[in-house]
């Protein structure tokens, strides 16, 4: 989305500058023949593609073979990276600009302007790109890689954490209001990684019905068809039961090939598999974990204070033995590790 913004902006920048040339007449320090303006715009446009596809092979093709003494799953984090987005959007927006200013330039007019801001963005493209490769070079480092997944681990538990210390459940009202005995299950019709859950969406589609939804599983959990997603119970001699669009509750929960980072912590502990120094980041994030206030079971309730929806949680237990227990086995003849 940001490169698309990006060219965007370049071309809408250069439609300014050209209003501006034509009607303000702004002094400028640069001025330019049709001939000089033409050939340097063209170099600038020449130089924008030649650089954005260096940058894009360097995010592809190096993290890729990178992978070979790291977890292909830090990937997904390294094409989030927003350096890299704001370079692209920079070079994307210079590249429209220069080619917006370049199809406007006539014998008697040459948008000096433009020109001379074309120029300016063209340096901090080139500042931005030093930057970037200096990052590239030390971001590839296992100890580098788990710093950055173990923040982005915190970032997510901690995000949870303030999220569940937020409900208000009224204690008037409990789950033991509504009838368990015939729950009316909601079921996944294709499988595939739970990438997130709209918990808002759940809690006014239960209000909406008075209901309370039972959640199944969580985002990172890997569901097949037919597994189920909510179980939704109703109250005690309410009126009759009148269930919501499965279809509208199944998209607040949208699957994919892979788990994501943004409601999923132990996905991070997933990540970091490789290298004796990661124990030390493992060590830091479960000891986050280990003082909050972690249950089987989150409610999630509305205004009125009133569960309506029930999520399951990871326990401790859970937790450590996702952080250990591999590397226990797979390390038990290293010392280290031990």
């Amino acid at each position: 989305m940001l490169p698309l913004c990006g060219c965007i902006i370049g071309v809408l920048l250069a439609q300014l500058l050209l209003w501006i040339d034509r009607t303000v007449h702004i002094k400028t320090l640069m001025h330019y023949s049709s001939g000089t303006a033409t050939g340097v715009l063209a170099a600038i446009i020449g130089a924008m593609v030649a650089l954005l596809g260096f940058v894009v092979t360097i995010g592809a093709l190096g993290i890729q073979q990178a992978t070979a003494t790291l977890s292909p799953r830090f990937v997904r984090l390294w094409y989030r990276d927003r350096l890299q987005k704001v370079v692209l959007l920079t070079f994307a927006g210079t590249f429209t600009c220069s080619f917006a200013l370049l199809r406007r330039i006539e014998t008697n007019f040459v948008p000096d302007l433009g020109v001379t801001i074309a120029e300016i963005a063209i340096a901090v493209s080139l500042i931005l790109l030093l930057v970037y490769l200096n990052r590239f070079t030390h971001a590839l480092r296992p100890v580098v890689v788990a710093e950055m997944v173990e923040q982005a681990g915190e970032r997510v538990f901690d995000q949870w954490q303030q999220i569940l210390a937020r409900q208000r459940v009224n204690s008037d009202h409990t789950a033991s209001g509504f009838d368990a005995t015939a729950p009316a299950p909601v079921l996944f019709e294709q499988a595939g990684a739970i990438r997130a859950i709209h918990f808002s969406g759940l809690v006014a589609s239960a209000a909406e019905h008075d209901y309370l939804m039972v959640l199944g599983h969580t985002a990172g959990d890997f569901v097949a068809a037919g597994d189920v997603f909510v179980e939704i119970k109703t109250r005690a001699g309410a009126k009759p039961f009148l269930s919501p669009d499965p279809k509208q509750l199944r998209g607040l929960a949208p699957l994919g090939v892979e788990r994501t980072i943004e409601q999923d912590p132990a996905f991070a502990l997933r990540i970091i598999t490789t290298a004796v120094q990661i124990l030390d980041y493992i060590e830091t994030f479960l000891h986050r974990i280990c003082t909050a206030d972690l249950r089987e079971q989150y409610p999630y309730a509305d205004r009125t204070g009133i569960p309506r929806v029930e999520i399951p949680g990871s326990t401790w237990a859970e937790y450590l033995q996702l952080a250990v227990t591999e590397i226990r086995t797979y390390g038990t003849h290293s010392v280290q590790v031990c």
